[in-house]
């Protein structure tokens, strides 16, 4: 199960729980990428290069 947090700007400086759990994974885990275009593919390319195992999305 994938959990994503948004933080409105006033709270970006503080770890919410949900950040601070996020803070102990792996950085090895499984990453999900929705989107590959000039952006997200060039980010998908650089986690694999560095060893993530990557899900990825290219809605059309």
């Amino acid at each position: 199960m994938l959990r994503t947090t948004f933080l409105r700007s006033s709270q970006a400086l503080r770890f919410t729980p949900m950040c601070r759990a996020m803070s102990t994974v792996s950085s090895k885990d499984q990453v999900g990428v929705i989107g590959l275009g000039q952006m997200g593919g060039r980010m998908a390319d650089n986690l694999r290069k560095h060893g993530h195992k990557l899900v990825v999305c290219d809605p059309v």
